[in-house]
């Protein structure tokens, strides 16, 4: 595409396919979804301020990478799925954002000026190399764990669960006192690191710092069924909201 060029639909859905690259300038699918699908690259057109596609959903589908860390593909879409096969993925969004398994019909009108019905469906957000979101601060070339710090787990049916520890925390241990939830942990010895915790009477989570000793052991409790702020960290993280960076 071409600088200024625009692409949009009234709630529609927009379908691009390519066995080479393919470069964007500015998709707008309203409430419809957008499907990017390249054999090669999904690049951002240079020098562009523009959102780069608005859409409820999105699919992008690379061979390679997807935009490059100088030029990110900036999105405001609600779900999202994309793959890069062999390279890295760099998207910044403007907002909450899921993800999730999208899938998408559309007519497709072949050289010959018949059109046919194609459908796509995808999960996931999947890289052959670096990671970057800056909805979830994620970077994987940044990240010595290569990915451990970012992996959030599925809230279960108990009272209070540890859902994520930073790359300082190798390890931990949860026990159930009644009272609270006690968190043994090991890692980088002097290290401060993060854990999040997730209360199921609060329906909400719980951030505390946790330090560990020259042996690279720690504990920290979380007491009761409420959240409780402290002034270092946000009391909670809402679904699409920005996980701290470790300092």
């Amino acid at each position: 595409m071409a600088q200024g060029t625009i692409t949009s639909t009234t709630n529609g859905n927009i379908r691009y396919q390519s066995t080479g690259s393919i470069t964007i300038a500015e998709l707008n699918a309203g409430s419809g979804t957008v499907a990017i699908i390249a054999g090669s690259s999904i690049s951002d057109i240079a020098a562009d301020t523009a959102t780069d596609i608005t859409a409820a959903n999105l699919i992008l589908t690379a061979g390679s990478f997807i935009a490059d860390k100088d030029n990110h593909l900036e999105v405001a879409v609600a779900n999202i799925s994309s793959t890069s096969t062999s390279g890295s993925t760099f998207i910044d969004e403007s907002g909450s954002i899921t993800v999730t398994t999208l899938s998408m019909t559309a007519n497709r009108v072949g050289s010959t000026g018949v059109a046919t019905t194609v459908a796509y469906s995808q999960e996931d957000l999947t890289s052959g190399a670096d990671l970057v979101h800056s909805g979830l601060a994620i970077n994987l070339l940044e990240n010595p764990s290569r990915g451990k710090a970012f992996w959030i787990q599925e809230a279960g049916p108990g009272p209070q669960q540890v859902l994520y520890a930073d790359d300082k925390i190798a390890s931990y241990t949860e026990d159930w006192s009644g009272s609270g939830l006690v968190v043994q942990v090991t890692g980088t010895p002097g290290a401060v690191g993060r854990i999040i915790v997730y209360k199921a009477a609060a329906n909400g989570t719980e951030i505390k710092r946790v330090t560990l000793d020259s042996q690279g052991k720690g504990r920290v409790q979380f007491s009761g069924n409420v959240i409780t702020p402290n002034p270092v960290d946000p009391p909670s993280i809402a679904p699409g909201s920005r996980i701290p960076e470790c300092t």
